[in-house]
């Protein structure tokens, strides 16, 4: 019997090719969205859960609340950790890690190359963080000075295949042993490097200990027993301040807090300052959200034409009863083929997924190492195959019971007609999936709109043809070089300007409490950023000195430093008048300010952080000393003349190492590389939901105009034309198509509207985009229906009225 049945649902699928392919087709790309999804969101919310014991790690950071303003750290001072561990002895553990920001280059005989993650911890790390080790010992493997723990991929670029351990390998500074080999990271790892050098093993003086805790150094990890004594530390943490700090702070006017983070909490806890690039929990309800709605789009498609299958089978239904089938035979045939058909959806749902995976640039793009792995993710045996059946039995559900209570003459004679409920409640949903669309695609639109204004907005520098070199190592041969090969560059027709700063914007800038002359001659004490520039650098960037004067060389060596001050300093201020203010910082333990600064000239406001962030008040210092990275303006019409000469340059005044460049306008969209992501993910979900809409769109179109064949025959004899009649037919579902744009466009305003939030700089709601929008989509809709009722119009209506 079973097979019998497979062999009847087999026929009724190939008899109707078009109709199982476009059904199947439309189930398996909502289901693969939903493993993709589910696979997404499974990587994103089990964050640093590799780690053993994670649950009883925490990082500890920092709250300085200095002249009423607070400021956040991810990081603290060396010395906290050391001394929480001998105050509590319920800290059972404690270790420091510090990440490089700069390139190292390493050499293992001919081989060499840049490292990007490369970071420094003490001798506790491994003891703290018990991660997979492949070789050597978790406890002993960072106690000894100049050794360095290596991932398996670090390990294969300069050894291949051989064991490392024991072997030396070389930085410009210093010969490291390998003393460890661990698994890589996985790619959801909040504090992940492909190699950690030792450090932090010279013992520090007691009273250094105490004087450097207002300090923010590294990131610091306690290791104590669950929550409660997490809650403790943080408790306790009042007489610890009370002990060691409180006499410095009141002597400056601050105060320090800490406050400790799980480690699997890390990634989507609160915006820090000198953290690694963090996660958003709002964009996985949003990826989770069109999950699910795409999932919702499908289903829908999926029951909407089973249904309407179901009432073109009626006369079926009629002939097997006059046979002698039963209603519940037909019941379960309907049921039966449902189910198949799902289940067929759902093979080619993993054919695709595994597609995605391995055939497209997917996990490249969202920087993931999703994969189909059905050991670390169980739920992936029965969830996909739950979702598939239950989606089979319910589109099944009104078919089955509807074509079980036909009369069989009546089916066999045409006269059974379907419940106006059942068309309504099929437009509904068909109306439901064009809202969501049209708000998705609206959403898209804007979102590239933000990438774009991002890209092209005006910083208060000339980002364009910039080209960025690192100076290595502070007290290297090179750095005494610099300002000859400023010269010798500054003699190519390709450069334009040559300086150098300490950071390049977009990066952290120092923050520090300084003491600010205000118009009465008074000093307060306020919380700024501070950069540090060479010569020359405001013509290389193309800033401009709005009032008083630029740095020259008769500013080095002066009894009072110079400074120039942004426009957001002299609003935060009140000052009328920037030139000749004082500018106090660098404080001892009694609070005395150690530097005084004088303020030269003011410059205009320019985004030093990303634009997530608003511009700070900002004090610019001029520096001596050449190290940081070397700023070059070349002309963008000789690109590629102009990094070939500036390499032999360079080359020739450090040939010990390789040439290493970057570009400042690409790496300043490297800060928004989480916003790309999820922009490109959102435009791929946006085709998926616009090509799974016309499909439920193009079924109800057919099913609206095959209800209506019959009176489209009849009018056609009466003489309509087929532009009447195509109007006819949009006209009964364009109440359903404005009703679901009038829902659609609030939606997406407050999709929008939530995303941009994380922005301090947005571009304006273009009213044009949702206009133009909501213009395609009522266009689509109405090209949809008209073939269709063209199709039926051109038809012979002898033939549409033969059997009345």
């Amino acid at each position: 019997m079973r097979s019998l049945r497979l062999k009847f649902a087999l026929r009724a699928l190939w008899k109707n090719k078009l109709y199982a392919g476009l059904n199947i087709l439309g189930l398996a790309i909502g289901l693969a969205v939903s493993i993709i999804i589910y696979l997404y969101l499974q990587s994103e919310l089990s964050y640093d859960k590799n780690v053993d014991d994670y649950r009883d790690i925490y990082r500890i950071e920092s709250e300085f609340d200095l002249n009423n303003k607070r400021e956040q750290f991810a990081g603290t001072s060396l010395s906290l950790g050391p001394l929480l561990a001998e105050e509590f002895d319920y800290v059972n553990n404690y270790t420091r890690l510090h990440h490089i920001e700069v390139n190292v280059l390493f050499q293992y005989e001919d081989k060499r190359f840049y490292e990007e993650n490369i970071a420094v911890a003490d001798s506790h790390f491994f003891e703290v963080f018990k991660v997979p080790f492949l070789a050597g010992e978790h406890g002993h493997c960072l106690a000894d000075p100049y050794t360095i723990v290596v991932t398996q991929s670090f390990a294969e670029r300069y050894f291949g295949n051989e064991n490392p351990i024991g072997k030396v390998i070389s930085t410009n500074n210093h010969d490291y042993t390998i003393t460890g080999l661990m698994e890589n990271w996985p790619a959801n790892t909040h504090h992940k490097f492909d190699a950690v050098l030792s450090a932090f093993y010279d013992p520090i003086e007691r009273e250094t200990q105490i004087q450097t805790l207002w300090n923010v150094e590294a990131y610091t990890f306690v290791e104590v027993d669950g929550s409660t004594e997490a809650i403790h530390l943080e408790e306790d943490f009042v007489d610890f301040y009370d002990k060691y700090m409180k006499e410095v702070g009141e002597n400056f006017g601050g105060f320090y807090d800490i406050t400790l983070t799980r480690l699997d909490d890390i990634h989507f806890g609160r915006n820090l300052q000198y953290d690694r690039a963090r996660g958003d929990v709002s964009y996985l309800y949003a990826f989770g959200g069109i999950g699910i709605l795409i999932l919702i789009l499908a289903c829908i498609n999926y029951i909407n034409m089973a249904t309407a299958r179901g009432l073109e089978r009626v006369k079926e239904a009629g002939m097997r009863k006059i046979l002698g089938s039963s209603s519940a035979e037909i019941r379960s045939l309907i049921f039966f083929e449902s189910v198949l058909l799902s289940l067929l959806a759902l093979f080619l749902a993993f054919v695709m997924v595994e597609v995605v995976f391995e055939l497209t640039p997917f996990n490249t793009i969202l920087n993931k190492d999703l994969a189909l792995n059905f050991e670390r993710f169980p739920a992936l045996w029965w969830l996909p195959l739950v979702l598939a059946v239950a989606v089979g039995l319910l589109s099944g559900l009104y078919p089955a019971i509807n074509m079980s209570k036909v009369p069989a003459m009546a089916a066999i004679r045409g006269g059974y007609k379907s419940a106006p409920h059942s068309i309504w409640m099929r437009k509904s949903l068909v109306g439901f999936q064009f809202c969501i669309s049209v708000a998705v695609v609206i959403t898209a639109l804007l979102m590239y709109r933000q990438m774009e204004y991002v890209r092209t907005k005006d910083l208060g520098f000339n980002k364009e043809d910039i080209i960025l070199i690192p100076i290595r190592d502070r007290d290297s041969t090179l750095e005494a070089q610099i300002p000859l090969l400023r010269k010798q560059l500054g003699k190519l027709k390709e450069v334009i300007a040559t300086s150098h700063a300490t950071r390049v914007p977009g990066s952290d800038l120092e923050r520090t409490l300084m003491s600010i002359e205000d118009e009465d001659g008074e000093f307060a004490k306020g919380v700024v950023d501070m950069m540090r520039v060479g010569l020359n650098y405001m013509p290389t960037m193309e800033i401009e000195v709005l009032d008083g004067r630029d740095f020259n060389k008769g500013d080095f060596g002066a009894s009072r430093q110079k400074v120039l001050v942004n426009e957001e300093l002299l609003t935060y201020m009140n000052w009328k008048d920037a030139k000749g203010k004082l500018l106090k910082w660098g404080y001892d333990e009694d609070g005395v300010e150690l530097y005084e600064m004088e303020v030269i000239g003011v410059v205009e406001n320019f985004n030093s952080h990303s634009l997530h962030d608003a511009i700070e008040p900002t004090v610019i210092l001029l520096q001596e000393d050449n190290y940081g990275v070397m700023h070059v303006r070349v002309d963008s019409e000789d690109l590629v003349s102009a990094v070939n000469k500036i390499e032999k340059i360079w080359s020739r005044a450090d040939p010990n190492n390789p040439f290493q460049f970057s570009f400042l306008n690409k790496d300043l969209m490297k800060l928004y590389e989480n916003e790309h992501r999820q922009s490109r993910l959102i435009l791929y979900l946006t085709y998926l939901a616009i090509f799974i809409s016309f499909l439920g769109l193009t079924g109800l179109a057919s099913f609206t105009t095959n209800l209506r064949t019959r009176e489209i025959g009849i009018r056609k004899v009466l003489g309509a034309d087929v532009y009447q009649m195509v109007n006819l037919i949009f006209r009964e579902m364009l109440a359903l198509i404005i009703l679901s744009v009038l829902l659609a466009v609030p939606l997406a305003y407050g999709l929008i509207t939530v995303w941009l939030d994380g922005f301090a700089y947005s571009a304006q709601l273009d009213p044009f985009i949702f206009a133009i929008s909501v213009a395609l989509a009522v266009l689509l809709a109405y090209l949809i229906v008209t073939y269709h009722s063209v199709k039926v119009a051109r038809g012979n209506p002898v033939d549409i009225l033969k059997y009345e």
